[in-house]
C-alpha cells in the first residue's frame, strides 16, 4: 500500500500544479469575471499557491500582476511580504495599491521588508507613497513609536534624506515589539 500511495502523490501534485498554471493563465488573459473566478479558485487552494503568485507579480501583464497581488492580499501569507513590498514599486498604481493594502494587513511579516526597502531605496517615490499608507494604517492600530517616526520622516520636506535614517533606527529598535 505504501508503494501505491507514493505513486499517486506525484500525480496529484502534478494535477494541482497544472491547475494552478491554468488558473494563472486565465488571470493573465481572461475577461474580468473569469479572472475573478480564477483568483477565487487559487485562493481556495491555499498557501500552496503563494510561490506561483509571487512569480506572477513579476509578469509583464498588468492584469496578472494585479490579480496576483489581490490573491496574495486575500491569502495574507507572511511569505509574500517581501514580494508585496517590491510590488510597491510596480509601474501600475492599481498593483501598488493592492500590495499596500496586503502589507497593511500583515504588520509582523511586513515590517522588516518594508523598513529595509525604505532604508535602501528611499528615493523611490512610489515606494514611499505605498509605505506611507501601510505605516499610517499600522499607527492607527497602535504601532510602537518607531513606526510613527518613520511615518513622520515620510512626511518630512526631505524624505529622501530622513527616511533611511528613521527606517534604520526603527529596524534596530522594533525587535522588542509585536505589531498588531
Amino acid at each position: 500500500m505504501l508503494h501505491r500511495t507514493t505513486a499517486i502523490q506525484p500525480e496529484a501534485d502534478e494535477r494541482r500544479s497544472q491547475k494552478i498554471r491554468d488558473l494563472l493563465e486565465v488571470m493573465r488573459d481572461g475577461h474580468g469575471l473569469k479572472r475573478k473566478h480564477a483568483r477565487k479558485e487559487l485562493v481556495a487552494i491555499g498557501r500552496a499557491v503563494t510561490e506561483p503568485l509571487i512569480e506572477a507579480l513579476m509578469s509583464d501583464s498588468p492584469k496578472l500582476r494585479w490579480e496576483a497581488a489581490k490573491a496574495l492580499e486575500q491569502l495574507s501569507d507572511p511569505a509574500s511580504a517581501q514580494a508585496l513590498t517590491l510590488a510597491l514599486e510596480d509601474p501600475e498604481s492599481d498593483v501598488r495599491w493592492v500590495a499596500a493594502k496586503a502589507l497593511a494587513a500583515m504588520p509582523n511579516a511586513a515590517v522588516n521588508p518594508l523598513l529595509k526597502a525604505l532604508k535602501q531605496n528611499a528615493e523611490c517615490e512610489t515606494l514611499r507613497t505605498g509605505a506611507h499608507y501601510v505605516l499610517r494604517n499600522w499607527v492607527e492600530r497602535g504601532a510602537p513609536p518607531p513606526i510613527q517616526e518613520v511615518l513622520d520622516a515620510l512626511d518630512d520636506h526631505e524624505p529622501v534624506l530622513s527616511v533611511p535614517f528613521a527606517a534604520y533606527h526603527a529596524l534596530a529598535t522594533l525587535e522588542h515589539y509585536q505589531l498588531n
